[in-house]
């Protein structure tokens, strides 16, 4: 992962964990799994999954539009 997009995700979980965010259990997830999300009910959503992926200790990679990354790549 780039420099950059390492500190959007600090970011991301700094913003999770201090709004009073937390996760409780597990997922039962597979080696490899293929998970779709959509449609958002919010812009949040995407912070919320980065999160709880993060808590979940789950290395999640992710997709989106050109223009909802400024910075580049993740």
């Amino acid at each position: 992962m780039r420099v950059p997009a390492r500190a959007v995700k600090r970011g991301f979980v700094r913003w999770f964990e201090g709004g009073g965010w937390s996760v409780r259990g597990a997922l039962p997830l597979p080696d490899k799994a293929v998970v779709m999300g959509g449609p958002h009910t919010s812009n949040w959503d995407f912070l919320v999954f980065v999160g709880a992926m993060e808590a979940l200790g789950v290395k999640a990679n992710y997709i989106g539009k050109a223009s909802l990354f400024r910075w580049g790549p993740m």
